[in-house]
Parts: C-alpha cells; sequence; structure tokens
C-alpha cells in the first residue's frame, strides 16, 4: 500500500495532513471521499489490503482504538484505503480494486474498478456492498480469520465492521471515469466506439491491449473482437480505467429442432438439443463441473437456435455417447452434482447413457461407476445450469429436440497463444517462449510493434520496454492477438547509483548495504555511498546493524519528489556478517539540509517547544521533530535543553526529524575555576582567589577555585583560569 506518512496514492492526493489520527465515522453524512481504515472493532484488527494472497487469514494489522480514534503510525498508515464517494470503489493497497464480481465468498482483486456502495447502518457499522452482491466482512471463524466478501451480511461468525477516516483527510482529487458502450457482440464488418467524456477540461485516451495509450480524438472503428480500455486525465490526475470487449460473432444460421416424444425415433448421428420447457432453457457452454443454459423459443413443439450446445449420438451397445463439439458428456462423481466433458470415451462407462422417454419429458441416466449419474435442468436461483443428479425426481426435468435438417459444422476455434514468462521485470536478458493449446497451428509474433514473422525458437529479450505480441492461425482461421511488456531492471552495485535512477525504475542491488533503522514497513540503509529506505509490507525485520545479501531487487521511487524510496522489494536477506555498530551522525540543526535525508541523526541541546499536535515538537528555529513511531516523549521544560536522535526526512517543503530518542541534555560542568560559585568562570574569580591568597579570606568556594586539582589554592590555580579565559580550553 501507498505509503510512508498515511499517504495512499500521491496521483489521487494534492496535500495530506501529516499521519493524523483516524476517527470513526458513523454517520452517512460524514462519508466523504478520503482515507480510511477498515476495521474489525471486537477484534482490534484493520484490513490490511496489501496481502495479495486473496483468501489467506491473518490479512489484517493490531490496532488499538481508544475514544473512537486509532493512532496513526507507519503499521496502521500502510493499512489506509482510498474511498472515492463519487464512484463508490476503494483502492487497495497493492494499487489493485478490492471487490466482488459475482455473490460468492472471497475477495477480488482486478486493475479494473469494481464498485461499492457505501453506507453507515443505525449500529454505526459500515455497510460495504459489492456490485456482484457481496458484503465485506470480518471472518471470526475459528482458523478463517480474515477480511473477505460474503452472501449475506447477518451470517453467524462473520462480524460487522467500521470505517475510522483519516484526521483532515484530504478529499481526494478524482477525474470523472470517461463511458463506454456496454461489452456487446456486434456482427457487421465494423462497429464503432465513441467515448463519453465526463470530466470538464479533461482529455481523453484509450488502448486495446492496456499498455500502450493513445489520445482520443474520434470514434474508434474495430473489426474483430476488441477490448477497449479508456481514461480521463486532468491536471496530471488519471480517472480510473474502464474497459469493455466487443466480440465479433459470425452470423450463423439457426438450426431447427422438434420435440422427440419417442425413444424409438432417435437413431445414430442424430443431432440434438437438451432442453427444460418450463423454463425454456437450452444448455449450454460446458463451465467446468456443469453446463451453462441459453434461452431458446418454443413454438409448439419446434425450437429455431444457434445458441445451442448441439450433441451427436454415438450407439453404444443399448445406449448412447453424447458427443459435442469440445468432447463427450459423462457423469463426473458419486458425491456432487458434476457433468463434464472428456476428450474420448473411457472404459469406465461413465459417458454410457441409457434414454428413456416417460410422457414427453426424457429420462438420460449414465451408466458407470459414478451414482449421482441422471442429467437434470437446475434452475439455480437465477445462474440456470444443467448437471448430473442421484435421482429422477431431483431439479427439473430435459426433453430430447432433434434436428430436422442438416447442422453446419461448428466454426473453427483457435486457442490464443500464451507467453511463458508474462509481462515481467527482468535482468541481464529474459527468454520467452509462446505456446498454443490448439495442435498443428501456428504461431506469429512482432517485437515494438513490428512485421509478424513465424515462430520458430524462443525469444531473447535484451532491451528495456519491449512489447511482443503474437497471434496463433490455422487453415487460414485465426486467435486473439495477445500482449506482454518487458521491463528490465537496472543493474546497481552502491545506494548512490540506486538513487541516481529515472523514478520507478526497476532494479537489482549487487553490493551491501547495513541496516540503520527499521520501524514495521521502513528499512533505513546505507553504504559508503549514501543512504536509502527499502519500504515494503513484506520485507523482513532485521537487527540494526544487519549486512543485507546481495542481489535484492526493488523499484527507486521518488517519494516527495524528494525522498529515495525502494518499493516492492524482493528478495531482501541478511548475511551472516557480524553485526556493525551504527552511531548517529552528530549534526548541529543547521546542517540538516535534505542532503541528509534517510540518514540516522543526532542533534544536541535543542530548545523544545510542544506543539498543538501532541505528535509535533518544535525547535528553535522552527525544525519539526514529528513523532513517526510513536516514542514517548519527556515532559518538555522551557530552559532547558534537549538533544534529539531519529532519522531525517521531508515535509511540506522543509527537513524534520522523525524521532528514535528525545533525551533531557547534560548540563555541562562548569564549577571548574568558579570560585565566586556564579554558574561561570571569569576574571572576577580571578580576582577573588588573589584576594584569599592575600587576605586569608574564606568567603569562596575552595573546591572550584582548585582548577588545577592539586589539593590547595594558590597562584597557579588563578593562572590556569587565565590561560582558559584566553583560549577557551583547561588544555587537558
Amino acid at each position: 500500500m501507498k505509503k510512508l506518512f498515511s499517504l495512499l496514492t500521491i496521483a489521487l492526493l494534492t496535500s495530506s495532513v501529516w499521519a493524523a489520527d483516524y476517527v470513526k465515522v458513523t454517520a452517512d453524512a460524514d462519508l466523504t471521499s478520503g482515507t480510511y481504515l477498515i476495521v474489525y472493532e471486537e477484534g482490534g484488527l484493520a484490513f490490511n489490503g496489501g496481502l495479495e494472497v486473496l483468501d489467506a487469514a491473518q490479512n489484517t494489522i493490531a490496532v488499538t482504538i481508544a475514544d473512537d480514534k486509532i493512532a496513526s503510525s507507519a503499521d496502521v498508515d500502510a493499512a489506509t484505503f482510498t474511498i472515492d464517494m463519487t464512484a463508490g470503489t476503494i483502492l487497495s493497497a497493492s494499487g489493485s480494486y478490492i471487490g466482488r464480481t459475482g455473490d460468492s465468498n472471497g475477495l477480488t482483486y482486478s486493475a479494473d474498478a469494481m464498485t461499492n456502495t457505501i453506507s453507515i447502518d443505525g449500529d454505526g457499522n459500515a455497510v460495504i456492498h459489492a456490485s456482484g452482491g457481496a458484503y465485506l466482512r470480518y471472518n471470526a471463524s475459528s482458523g478463517q480469520e480474515r477480511f473477505r466478501y460474503f452472501k449475506s451480511s447477518t451470517y453467524t461468525g462473520q462480524k460487522a465492521i467500521a470505517l475510522y477516516k483519516q484526521e483532515g483527510s484530504a478529499p481526494v482529487v478524482t477525474v470523472a471515469a470517461p463511458t463506454l458502450p456496454e461489452s456487446q457482440e456486434f456482427t457487421t464488418d465494423t462497429f464503432t466506439v465513441t467515448i463519453t467524456n465526463n470530466e470538464e477540461g479533461a482529455t481523453l485516451s484509450y488502448s486495446t491491449d492496456g499498455l500502450a495509450w493513445q489520445a482520443y480524438n474520434q470514434p474508434i472503428v474495430i473489426t474483430e473482437t476488441t477490448t477497449v480500455y479508456a481514461k480521463a486525465t486532468k491536471n496530471g490526475v488519471d480517472s480510473r480505467t474502464v474497459s469493455a470487449t466487443y466480440t465479433k460473432k459470425e452470423v450463423v444460421a439457426g438450426v431447427t429442432f422438434t420435440l422427440v416424444t419417442n425413444v424409438a425415433d432417435l437413431a445414430a448421428n442424430d443431432k440434438i438439443i437438451l432442453v427444460n420447457n418450463e423454463a425454456a432453457k437450452a444448455m449450454g457452454a460446458s463451465r467446468g463441473n456443469n453446463f451453462g443454459a441459453v434461452d431458446v423459443t418454443i413454438a409448439g413443439n419446434t425450437i429455431t437456435t444457434s445458441e445451442a450446445n448441439i450433441i451427436t449420438l454415438e450407439a453404444a451397445g443399448e445406449n448412447w455417447n453424447l458427443k459435442t463439439a469440445s468432447g463427450y458428456l459423462y457423469a463426473a462423481s458419486s458425491t456432487g452434482n458434476q457433468m463434464k466433458l472428456e476428450e474420448a470415451v473411457d472404459e469406465d462407462g461413465n459417458a454410457n447413457a441409457a434414454i428413456s422417454i416417460d410422457g414427453d419429458s426424457a429420462i438420460i441416466v449414465f451408466q458407470g461407476t459414478n451414482e449421482r449419474n441422471v442429467v437434470r435442468y437446475n434452475p439455480n436461483n437465477g445462474t440456470p445450469l444443467f448437471s448430473c443428479y442421484a435421482a429422477e425426481n431431483k431439479q427439473k426435468p430435459v426433453y430430447i429436440y432433434k434436428a430436422t435438417g442438416d447442422v453446419p459444422e461448428p466454426p473453427v476455434t483457435i486457442a490464443d497463444p500464451v507467453f511463458n514468462p508474462g509481462t515481467c521485470g527482468f535482468t541481464g536478458s529474459q527468454v520467452v517462449t509462446i505456446t498454443c493449446a490448439t495442435e498443428g497451428a501456428q504461431i506469429y509474433y512482432s517485437v515494438n510493434e513490428g512485421d509478424y514473422q513465424l515462430y520458430t525458437n524462443a525469444i531473447t529479450v535484451t532491451e528495456d520496454s519491449t512489447v511482443l505480441k503474437a497471434y496463433a492461425e490455422l487453415d487460414g482461421v485465426q486467435s486473439l492477438v495477445v500482449t506482454a511488456k518487458y521491463y528490465k531492471r537496472a543493474e546497481v552495485a552502491t545506494l548512490a547509483q540506486a538513487n541516481q535512477l529515472e523514478n520507478k525504475k526497476d532494479f537489482v542491488f549487487y553490493g551491501n548495504v547495513v541496516v540503520v533503522y527499521q520501524n514495521g514497513s521502513n528499512l533505513w540503509v546505507k553504504d559508503n555511498t549514501g543512504y536509502g529506505l527499502i519500504y515494503g509490507n513484506q520485507v523482513p525485520q532485521f537487527e540494526v546493524g544487519t549486512t543485507l545479501a546481495e542481489e535484492w531487487e526493488a523499484q527507486h521511487y521518488l517519494f516527495r519528489g524528494i525522498i529515495h524510496e525502494y518499493q516492492y522489494p524482493t528478495n531482501v536477506e541478511a548475511t551472516d556478517d557480524a553485526l556493525v555498530e551504527i552511531v548517529p551522525t552528530e549534526y548541529a540543526e543547521a546542517d540538516l539540509t535534505t542532503e541528509k535525508i534517510n540518514e540516522r541523526v543526532i542533534v544536541k541541546g535543542l530548545t523544545l517547544t510542544a506543539g498543538e499536535d501532541p505528535k509535533y515538537l518544535y525547535t528553535a528555529d522552527g525544525m519539526a521533530i514529528y513523532n513517526q513511531f510513536n516514542i514517548t516523549y519527556p515532559t518538555i521544560e522551557e530552559g532547558k535543553a534537549y538533544d534529539v536522535e531519529g532519522m531525517v526526512s521531508y515535509y511540506n517543503n522543509a527537513v524534520q526529524i522523525m524521532p528514535i530518542a528525545v533525551t533531557e541534555a547534560q548540563v555541562a560542568d562548569v564549577t571548574k575555576g568558579d570560585a565566586d560559585d556564579d554558574g561561570e568562570v571569569a576574571i572576577a574569580d580571578v580576582a577573588l582567589i588573589i584576594d584569599y591568597l592575600l587576605s586569608g579570606d574564606a568567603a569562596i568556594n575552595l573546591t572550584n577555585a582548585d582548577a588545577d586539582g592539586d589539593g590547595e589554592v594558590a597562584i597557579a590555580d588563578a593562572a590556569l583560569i587565565i590561560d582558559y579565559l584566553l583560549s577557551g580550553s583547561w588544555g587537558e
């Protein structure tokens, strides 16, 4: 999640209150765009959207709730979400949108926005309802503890959640997304896509692969199945990306089928479809464990359709094998309701079906070893399907309709080619292979929009931002064009080299760095060329002084345009070297320039005042000391000096310190030579010693007057004090 110091997404924020506390939202009126925590209050847990193992337990961080507030910290800030109330979307830590496209349990992460409606109920709970129909809740069931979407908002074991908004959170600067025509099929030679701009003053851009973008100036004309991506940009801020897929569909003449009422009317090589008459649904394409349903119109006992899954009857003894264009139907289980496809009829006989007709409905029973073997129609709560069940009275009946004329062969389809690996970063060079599941198909590829060429051997990519495209072809039929992009990582050996990389450049680090300080996901490191900050929730915890092993990877990011961070780190591991002693560098306040950012320092003898925000202290010259790590501050007293040790950072166009320790400064010893005991050494002390030696007057601090420490007050002590006043040193 982005980011350190409580900024979620830099592109979405123009300003932010620095690490302010989070306050519970208790009314719909307080739901405004901003930065939020999603919290299970009873357990004291916040949703950490940065964990990308979608159904893993512990996608949480612990938080402390006091008076409906949660104090900011590096860990807490790393779990924030940006909620855009204009679009009702939640943006995750990893930059993906979180939602649920269906009503089943679980989380879905997507590059495209998935809308959630958000409200606050009468008990102060947040109701986050995904467009697919599921609710975001916390599952407190043993072994399943995590934030997930659930079909219902009232399931036992799934707990209510609350929203906590960052105090003073600046409104999210949003740009309205453009509008595309809905995804649809087209049968014409061309299809025109018009993008509507919904943000005054914004410019539009579009892409057909999600990678390469171009300005949108006029409607887009497409001639084949194409996914169009679109976004709006205003003042450097992008809207969310919207997309729609337009599928070119060949016009297929419908085939006419009539109801079969007598099993004797069935013969080998007949073409049939399976239908539920009451719902007017025919069996469609396979969905893995079952088959979908398509709408049909029944006129008398006749159906004309080009959508239904056409089955060819093959004689198998006294029974039948049911063959589709994709394989043979068979009963797949004795414990679950499943009907699947197999490429060829196997010896277990699960694809061998006995067919009889009772009245008008057909009884189709697979004869193999599996017991849930009767083909039936299931309305399935609005998502109808055809599958196998344990008995003839389970679910709804099916009817057989037989083609009355010739049935055209199904169109040939070619599987899309697959890049291995797909889009990724690489070091040195990257070998890419391309495969196609369609036997006999030839693959053609292009490099960086160049001419297509026949693929015969693996491709070696050596240049940064290389774009490969490929399609497969067999007998004049082509697959869709697929795209992959490869980013070359820079190779650096020092932090100075890493800090000179362009913003958002991936790199691999071949030198050794030492851990200077770590707090949560923030790991400060140094080598003999500079300092940097490794940032990421996945970074292990290290002792200060640990030397990190070579070949860790990250992306250089210039946070606030000046703080060098290394984001998305991987392979960050410790060596077996002994710990290096880390001593903070002592500086005067005036020496803390931007060149010292990310350095561990100590500034001694500072005069401090407390700010209105208890996290802040200020020096006499106005430099901020911001309590990012929630240390315990001493009581700041007027007239006292303090030493501040911490990490140098930058905020509001000024250097500041995030303290590791704030302690009262040690008072210098000024008793030596202070014969008159007035708190300072001066010429008056010399005069007092001489008067004492001449007169024997005892009104003198004899211990202080013994400047040379020889046990007696003598003229040598007066001389030593005079030397000190002239030179500024006791000569020790």
